[in-house]
């Protein structure tokens, strides 16, 4: 099974710091995907740093000789700032790449979740793909649907599996309790199914509805 350390030993195989945008604290406080899948690379001595997304500290480093590789994750916008915010990063990623930086763009969505800007969004995507060296995704089933989406060779795709998010297991009893003191009342004792992250569509929500109305289950969207 190949490891993040393979992933960007793949482009640079004296790669020796790494770049994550966005930052990797202030996105673990609301998910900690980034936190989880960087841990990975302890004792590897690939050091990992996460800036201000208008950095320039990284271009400056790479002409100073620095082997490093640029990891972009999430790209779309759902607002005017956020749009500003994306053109700044593509300009500064490009400049990376014209003084020799290696970029990594993680493709976590099929889907577009801002729908009114689903154009332009896809049209920075395509462009974030043509500029990263390597595109990585959590599965080889997603590589045949991502590469004709976003015009780009199969070969350029590399697998390294999602994190696993750390399970804390508690009694029915507990676990309700810890629930009511977050102002979550179940109503009664029929099976709990969680569900994570925003309501959407690509997500499999109204899968989940119909299995959930099916089996008589109680239902949580976090």
């Amino acid at each position: 099974m190949s490891t993040l350390a393979d992933l960007y030993r793949s482009i640079d195989p004296e790669v020796r710091v790494v770049y994550v945008s966005p930052r990797i604290v202030p996105a673990s406080a609301i998910n900690p995907y980034l936190s989880l899948l960087y841990s990975s690379l302890d004792k590897t001595g690939i050091e990992i740093r996460s800036s201000h997304p208008c950095s320039i500290g990284h271009i400056l480093r790479r002409l100073a000789g620095e082997h490093s590789v640029f990891h972009q994750h999430w790209v779309e916008f759902a607002d005017l700032r956020g749009f500003l915010v994306i053109v700044l990063k593509l300009a500064l990623i490009m400049l990376y790449k014209l003084v020799g930086g290696r970029v990594v763009w993680t493709v976590h969505n099929v889907d577009i979740h801002v729908k009114r800007f689903a154009f332009v969004n896809r049209a920075f995507q395509r462009l974030m793909a043509a500029l990263a060296d390597r595109l990585h995704v959590h599965s080889h089933s997603a590589i045949p649907i991502m590469s004709t989406m976003l015009d780009v060779p199969e070969t350029c795709f590399f697998v390294v599996k999602h994190p696993d998010y750390p399970v804390v297991k508690s009694s029915r009893a507990k676990s309700r309790a810890a629930l009511a003191e977050k102002g979550i009342i179940l109503p009664d004792d029929r099976p709990v199914f969680l569900a994570y992250g925003r309501i959407s569509k690509y997500k499999g929500t109204q899968e989940i509805l119909a299995a959930c109305s099916e089996k008589n289950c109680a239902l949580i969207i976090a």
